[in-house]
């Protein structure tokens, strides 16, 4: 009879300690899967790979506006867009942002490339937020005409273009596929050099426009 009955539990499958053991696996398996797939985290490359693409499309709509006008789009001020205090409640120095549509138009950035047909819509970014102070997460735009070489630009080459992602969410400055731009920029002290080639002060004969974004893209009408 207790041979019989031995028999019957094992029938039933796990004893008490296998089901605990096994309880057990499950449980670390599930905590690893956890730390290995991040939703959080996979949401924020998600967003980063999205912004990546986007200068992407912009940039090109740009080599096209610049192939058929012979130059770039801007200033900001010619088409609505530049954002300032007085003008738009953001303090962004004239700059065109992507959170932003200061006319009130229906085109946030970087008009041109709509009005001219080279972007149905231009992308923003995908959280899109800005503060008054210009912070958050959004793109940048904007024309510099370099017509007396400032910041020690080559005045040769004629104005010039910044396209910018402010904020990325899985890396720090600089993001680590950012081209960057600058000007007589001595990159010996780093990325994120203030030094200016052969001296001068910072902000006058040099600038590092990677210094106050995350990802950073620009060029020459020449």
């Amino acid at each position: 009879m207790k041979n019989k009955s031995f028999h019957f539990q094992n029938s039933l499958g796990f004893t008490l300690i296998e089901l605990l053991i096994v309880i057990a696996i499950i449980g670390v398996l599930s905590s690893v899967v956890v730390l290995a797939i991040n939703p959080v985290q996979m949401m924020r490359k998600s967003r980063d790979a999205t912004r990546l693409s986007d200068m992407t499309t912009i940039s090109k709509a740009l080599l096209l506006y610049l192939q058929s006008n012979e130059s770039f789009p801007g200033t900001t001020a010619t088409y609505g867009e530049r954002e300032r205090s007085e003008t738009c409640g953001v303090a962004c120095g004239g700059w065109d942002t992507s959170a932003v549509d200061c006319d009130s138009d229906g085109y946030a950035f970087i008009e041109p490339l709509i009005t001219q047909g080279f972007l149905g819509q231009t992308p923003k970014d995908p959280l899109n937020t800005i503060t008054t102070s210009c912070g958050g997460y959004h793109y940048r735009y904007y024309r510099y005409p370099n017509n007396s070489g400032q910041y020690g630009c080559n005045v040769n080459r004629g104005p010039f273009y910044i396209l910018a992602v402010r904020l990325m969410e899985t890396t720090g400055n600089p993001y680590p596929d950012s081209p960057g731009f600058s000007c007589n920029i001595d990159f010996n002290a780093g990325p994120l050099s203030s030094v200016c080639l052969g001296g001068g002060t910072y902000g006058t004969n040099c600038i590092n426009f990677q210094r106050s974004f995350e990802w950073i893209t620009g060029m020459y009408t020449k």
